[in-house]
């Protein structure tokens, strides 16, 4: 019964604060084009995938559904709290139809019939997340109006390509449940290795990928 009522005070504690919220998800590279992008089930929900980048996997994708034009997108894009990462600024881009067409390259093609908002870090807001633990900057944190309804994108990458280390977090909604409650210290787990809490500091920030 202790672990539940632990788990229980931690769970209470996230759920009164909404950025701490997010469902955990991780990815280990499996995220990186359209085709295999993460499935955002409710784009009211709020969930959080976490995501090294490197130079194999330079790009985070996300996949939602609009159900309706004129729909609000809520993302926050961080970096975890490493002081090798204190000056590494990704950027999020959201791309659906009825956004404006691209008017720059980027790393990566834009699916047909898509247009593009580019989000770039515009903040540094130092964010502690009582939920797993971790501290974060947080470099983006936007609401989207989406024009049209269906199927669209949530991408993140570094625009100078370098290795590092993100989380994009989408949804406000908290939707947690009794299963969870199993999970809970896995989550914890992993959130704390991704930030390398308790882990010794490693190098200073690296060089861009060839």
């Amino acid at each position: 019964m202790r672990i539940w009522h632990v788990f229980a005070l931690a769970l209470a504690a996230s759920v009164a604060s909404p950025a701490s919220a997010h469902k955990p998800s991780f990815s280990n590279g499996q995220y990186g084009g359209p085709d295999r992008a993460y499935p955002v089930q409710n784009i009211d929900h709020s969930i959080v995938v976490y995501h090294e980048i490197t130079c194999d996997d330079r790009q985070l994708w996300l996949r939602f559904n609009a159900p309706e034009p004129g729909k609000g997108l809520f993302v926050q894009l961080g970096v975890p709290k490493i002081d090798r990462l204190e000056r590494y600024r990704p950027t999020l881009a959201v791309v659906a139809p009825g956004l404006p067409p691209p008017q720059r390259q980027f790393p990566f093609a834009i699916p047909v019939g898509m247009g593009v908002e580019v989000l770039s870090a515009e903040i540094s807001r130092a964010f502690h997340e009582p939920f797993t633990g971790t501290d974060s900057w947080i470099v983006v944190e936007r609401t989207l109006t989406l024009p049209s309804s269906g199927s669209g994108y949530i991408v993140a990458w570094d625009p100078d390509a370098r290795p590092g280390k993100l989380w994009v977090a989408v949804g406000e909604k908290e939707t947690f449940g009794a299963a969870d409650l199993f999970r809970f210290f896995g989550w914890r787990a992993s959130a704390q290795a991704f930030h390398e809490v308790g882990a010794a500091p490693t190098g200073g920030p690296t060089a861009s990928c060839a």
